[in-house]
């Protein structure tokens, strides 16, 4: 892989790893985050999306394949790249007893980063107002928002967050999501975001990733995988009489499955379906149903993880 290839914040070729017992986790795992995307990084528990992340941050040992940041390598430049990347990962690490202006003191020396980002991450966050209260006390949205703040701190080109959103309420995911946005429209920061509920982040990235059992299944802008869900757009037709059905169909050309008492046709123009229905109730055939069904991303992702 080139050093030299600045389109792309994070690239990854060929990554595999296994448990110590030899049990496969990564097989072949190649990821490409463009500079200012947010990558949403897809895939059921257990997928190998937490297994991916810790080998980016170099939580993990590399087994096989390579890891480029910035335009170089991580094995070679490890500690350069890592002061550049902000990560939340699992649970986040918070000490319940202190505020969060406390709790980001004690890192700001770890990162040596100036006293005054305290301040301005706090107000990134929406966190500046806490004042004197404890983090324990704080909701779970809010302990969200410290993660990220604790992330944030030494002031990252590259952040990476798996299931921020694990565990809070509408409202909470909302939050976070906005904040994100903000932080990759006003900052210019990539972001990487794992999930497992492409419901919950649909409306945040601008690409998307998707791995089960360790396996890339696909890789792309979120429009491509929209692309996907208009080609999976049929109309769905119920009639009287399936035979006649058959013959009216054939002569329009229009080619039919029948599955459950249905006949699934490919995707139409209404005008089209209009001029089916009127051949149809002219041969004499009732239409008890007829109409577009379209698969919701969601959907196309339960299909790609259940195969």
């Amino acid at each position: 892989m080139s050093e030299a290839n600045f389109n792309y914040t994070l690239e990854t070729a060929g990554l595999v790893h296994s448990f110590g017992d030899g049990s496969p986790v990564l097989d072949d795992v190649s990821l490409a985050v463009e500079a200012g995307s947010i990558y949403g990084f897809l895939g059921p528990n257990g997928a190998g999306k937490t297994t991916t992340l810790r080998l980016i941050l170099g939580l993990l040992k590399r087994q096989q394949g390579t890891i480029t940041i910035f335009g170089k390598a991580l094995e070679s430049h490890r500690i350069e790249t890592l002061r550049r990347i902000g990560s939340m990962i699992e649970s986040p690490s918070i000490y319940s007893h202190l505020t969060a202006r406390e709790n980001l003191a004690l890192l700001q020396k770890i990162y040596e980063c100036p006293r005054s980002r305290i301040g301005e991450v706090l107000e990134l966050v929406g966190l500046a107002d806490t004042g004197k209260k404890k983090a324990g006390q704080f909701s779970l949205g809010m302990k969200q928002r410290l993660a990220i703040a604790i992330a944030l701190l030494a002031d990252p080109q590259l952040l990476i967050l798996d299931e921020p959103t694990n565990g809070l309420d509408p409202n909470g995911i909302i939050e976070v999501r906005e904040l994100l946005r903000e932080l990759n429209r006003e900052r210019g920061i990539t972001i990487l975001v794992s999930s497992h509920l492409l419901s919950e982040i649909d409306r945040l990235v601008s690409h998307v990733g998707i791995i089960n059992r360790g396996r890339m299944l696909f890789q792309g802008t979120l429009d491509e995988l929209k692309v996907q869900q208009q080609r999976s757009t049929h109309v769905q037709l119920e009639t009287s009489d399936t035979a006649v059905t058959l013959t009216v169909l054939g002569r329009g050309g229009i080619e039919a499955q029948l599955e459950d008492g249905k006949f699934v046709l490919p995707a139409m123009e209404r005008h089209e379906i209009a001029k089916l229905n009127r051949d149809l109730v002219a041969a004499g055939v009732e239409v008890y149903e007829i109409g577009v069904v379209r698969s919701d991303l969601e959907r196309i992702f339960i299909d790609m993880v259940s195969d």
